[in-house]
């Protein structure tokens, strides 16, 4: 429990600023556990893709805020709209309640993007995350050279 502790209070101090360039909005995905989400957006007012962030820690420890440098350098350089989920974290919310937060914020993206630009899951956990998200949502996941799954509807 020492060790965790300590992890969650430095974790903040390992990110990066956030270009200028992009623009960050933080809401709440409403439901029965509200989920925290942080909006990078490049600049610019045209339609993007949407990428859903998770970041890493196991389940256990990281957070929305030492992303930032991470969600925003990858929305200005891919140009494409972030979103990170502060999903809950074991043990104080035992396993699956962040993969109920990640699963219950990929669905919010989705309603909220323009699916003509495509629907991204990445992040630190997204290895087995995103085709976990991809069967749980009856969606196929297509595998690309950079690790980095993109989904289309089941025809």
């Amino acid at each position: 429990a020492g060790e965790l502790a300590t992890a969650r209070r430095i974790e903040g101090t390992l990110t990066s600023r956030i270009p200028a360039s992009v623009r960050v909005r933080d809401t709440v995905i409403p439901g029965e556990h509200p989920i925290p989400i942080r909006i990078y957006t490049p600049e610019g007012d045209r339609v993007r893709a949407g990428m859903l962030f998770a970041h890493g820690g196991g389940w256990a420890s990281g957070s929305i805020e030492a992303a930032d440098g991470h969600c925003g350098d990858m929305a200005a350089g891919a140009d494409v709209v972030i979103v990170s989920v502060d999903y809950r974290l074991i043990p104080e919310h035992p396993f699956p309640a962040g993969l109920d937060d990640v699963f219950a914020a990929l669905g919010w993206l989705a309603a909220h993007a323009d699916a003509a630009r495509g629907l991204v899951v990445g992040g630190l956990v997204a290895h087995g995350l995103g085709v976990t998200l991809a069967w749980s949502a009856g969606l196929t996941a297509v595998m690309e050279p950079v690790a980095i799954h993109k989904f289309r509807t089941k025809t």
